[in-house]
């Protein structure tokens, strides 16, 4: 993963665990100011509506220049189909929550097809 990438994430759920810390902060102040009802609420915006699962997942292969840009088109399309329930509030279905996706494609070194020929543990000198 990129290392900008990495920070991204980290600085999100940095804020998140803030957030969630929060808000169980205020629901404890209102359960002791003898209002459980809205610490109920409170808390139960901090119940995740999607539910765990892998956050990142990635696949290595060998695509041809043509490939990769086809690729691209084809994530795009996908994404746009989403896009405007960010500036349009009423285009977002019940139960919606802001949920990112990050695509990253691009091209790597061949590091095993480099490394063929170079001398190893069970190879001569």
């Amino acid at each position: 993963m990129h290392p900008e990438i990495a920070r991204s994430i980290k600085a999100h759920h940095t804020a998140e665990l803030h957030r969630v810390a929060e808000r169980q902060r205020l629901a404890a102040q209102c359960r002791a100011a003898g209002r459980p009802s809205a610490a109920s609420r409170l808390l139960a915006r901090l119940r995740p509506p999607v539910r765990r699962r892998p956050e990142a997942f990635g696949l290595r292969t060998y695509l041809t220049a043509a490939e990769a840009r086809q690729l691209a088109a084809d994530w795009a399309g996908l994404l746009a189909a989403f896009a405007d329930r960010v500036d349009d509030p009423r285009r977002r279905p019940a139960g919606a929550v802001p949920f990112e996706l990050v695509v990253l494609g691009r091209q790597v070194p061949d590091l095993v097809g480099a490394a063929r020929g170079l001398p190893g543990p069970d190879r001569a000198s």
